[in-house]
């Protein structure tokens, strides 16, 4: 089985219910793609990729959030084209550096688009230094006449369906490689953890070009058989509320993102305008992509409460690029779970269960120095096995045999992949579940005690409102006496009413240091929308710390132990206007 037989399959079955609606950015009605005029679009873009000779060659997906996207990638997967889903590059030079990046590495000389961003890129990438040749291809200008013409190619379940690159470095993307396989077994797992079938209504606003917009909005929706309405993610961070008014009118069932959009939904939002809304038909509130916060779930249980929203509904869940999407989560309808972490581990505060382990693949907490598995209550990378994960980062080789192919020591002979997360698992048999504690290599370590950045950074947030909510990064650098130290970056809110932002930036250092036993060495307050982020919008805190030492960051204002270095300080402060108290953003 391939998808070209899923989706052909049930536009043969219910040709004329509705696959995909897409909301614009102008409230009114949406465009509607039934499953049968979805797979005719399928099959033209398939004929047309066909006659360009480029089945078993990669193509770049360079399109807007909308329908076009999703006809082109499963045009891709029915014409035997690699696809390499991306994003058209706004003017930000970074924006040009990733897709150079992303194009040389997957060898692909053709990017797929719409007309109007084909007239406006070609000139702009013809000029751009460092950018492959690429042939800019409009799908949405070709005819569904020849679709019955096309004849299918043979696909098996191991040919490669596309390639994700994963947020990161722009200097060195990494492709995983998905095959057919490892996407049909992922989907069917998101589909029974998620309680997916014909019947569901989804809503949608996360990019396409990363796995949970792609894999868990689009493909988890084909595999089901149901419907998802799209959004742009700029249509969602403009206004929460629209997002929510469509679960609402649509009587939507599943729906979630990272849980920044829960916060942001809460402080989007007036009473009223909850009080307006009826979200007694959501039954799946997923939360992942980012550590979850308890704090979170209940300020948004208790604010939309008045719209029937049931706390039950949420679905924390766990899942990487590598293993497809879904490593774990659910089960279904039974809300979210706590516990403290294990004492000695580094981790501070209620950390949120993110679901138990499937049964259609393997899990372990390893030590990932001996890599023997650790007792349950203790902390230790997650190892995955399974039908789900990737087979390997495109032309990375070397990569495959210790990040795919690790062997549990006394194992087996499994080959397991390592997530680079770290965690527990806590439970009784099937109800056994994974906390996840943080990344292996964002820990941080000082005078031999650990520390997980997104605690120092929640605390440090909490200390004023005019600091940006998921605006921070923590990390640690190297002293001159040879030991670690930890930074703070923080970014302010526009606005914000702050007469002396040093005086913030000291009382951070005083609540970190009382709240986790360790003094930060400086805490830099940096301009709103200024920190380093990947492609995904989570924070880089890696690039933040490079662009810290390198002098790059847009600070307001420093509070350090001793006189920074010249490579830290970044020259002058940045001074933002101090407006009046009415001006100050929520």
């Amino acid at each position: 089985m391939n998808w070209r037989d899923v989706l052909s399959g049930t536009a043969q079955e219910r040709p004329h219910a509705t696959a995909f609606r897409f909301h614009s950015e102008e409230p009114g009605e949406p465009e509607h793609l039934d499953w049968a005029g979805l797979d005719a679009r399928a099959r033209a873009v398939a004929a047309h990729l066909a006659d360009l000779g480029l089945a078993g060659r990669s193509a770049v997906l360079l399109f807007p959030a909308g329908l076009d996207y999703v006809a082109a990638f499963f045009g891709c997967l029915y014409a035997g084209v690699v696809a390499v889903p991306a994003y058209p590059p706004s003017r930000n030079a970074r924006s040009t550096e990733r897709l150079a990046a992303i194009v040389r590495d997957s060898g692909a000389d053709t990017a797929l688009t719409t007309a109007v961003i084909r007239d406006r890129l070609a000139p702009r990438l013809a000029s751009a230094d460092g950018v492959p040749p690429l042939r800019l291809v409009a799908t949405d200008a070709m005819s569904t006449e020849d679709a019955p013409a096309w004849r299918a190619p043979r696909i098996g379940e191991d040919a490669t369906a596309f390639l994700q690159y994963t947020s990161g470095s722009t200097s060195t993307p990494r492709g995983v490689v998905l095959s057919h396989g490892n996407l049909l077994h992922n989907t069917a797992m998101i589909g029974r953890v998620f309680g997916l079938d014909t019947g569901m209504r989804g809503v949608s606003w996360l990019p396409m070009y990363h796995d949970m917009g792609l894999i868990g909005s689009v493909m988890g929706t084909v595999r089901a058989g149901g419907t998802m309405s799209l959004m742009a993610p700029s249509t969602f961070a403009r206004d929460p509320l629209r997002w929510l008014g469509v679960v609402a009118e649509e009587r939507a069932t599943v729906t979630g993102g990272p849980n920044f959009a829960y916060d942001l939904a809460v402080e989007r939002t007036t009473e009223e305008q909850r009080a307006a809304l009826d979200l007694s038909s959501w039954q799946v509130a997923y939360n992942g992509a980012e550590p979850v916060r308890p704090a979170s779930l209940h300020r948004f249980a208790e604010a939309f409460a008045v719209s029937g929203f049931r706390p039950e509904a949420f679905l924390p869940c766990y899942g990487l690029a590598e293993g497809s999407l879904l490593v774990t989560g659910g089960p279904a309808g039974t809300g979210f779970r706590t516990c403290e972490p294990p004492a000695g581990s580094g981790a501070a505060g209620e950390l949120v269960a993110s679901g138990v382990l499937p049964p259609e693949q393997r899990l372990e907490v390893v030590d990932p120095e001996t890599r023997q598995p650790v007792a349950d209550g203790e902390v230790g990378e997650v190892w995955v096995a399974g039908p789900s994960v990737a087979r390997g980062y495109f032309n990375r080789t070397d990569a495959v045999a210790d990040t795919f192919g690790a062997l549990v020591e006394g194992g087996d002979g499994t080959g397991f992949l390592r997530t680079g997360d770290l965690g527990f698992l806590s439970g009784e048999g099937e109800a056994r579940e994974l906390y996840v504690t943080g990344r292996r290599k964002d820990l941080i370590i000082v005078r031999g005690r650990n520390h997980y950045p997104q605690d120092i950074e929640l605390t440090a947030e909490r200390c004023s409102p005019a600091l940006r909510g998921n605006g921070g990064a923590a990390f640690s650098v190297t002293g001159a006496d040879g030991g670690e130290q930890l930074v703070v970056v923080q970014e302010l809110i526009h606005g914000h009413g702050l007469a002396d932002p040093a005086e913030l930036a000291r009382a951070i250092q005083a609540k970190v240091a009382e709240q986790h036993e360790v003094r930060p060495h400086a805490v830099v307050l940096i301009r709103t929308a200024s920190l380093p982020r990947t492609s995904s919008g989570k924070v880089a805190r890696h690039a933040c710390r490079a662009a810290y030492l390198a002098g790059e960051l847009l600070v307001t204002a420093v509070h350090a132990d001793e006189e920074q270095p010249a490579a830290a300080a970044g020259g002058a402060a940045a001074e933002l206007p101090v407006p009046a108290p009415g001006d100050r953003e929520a």
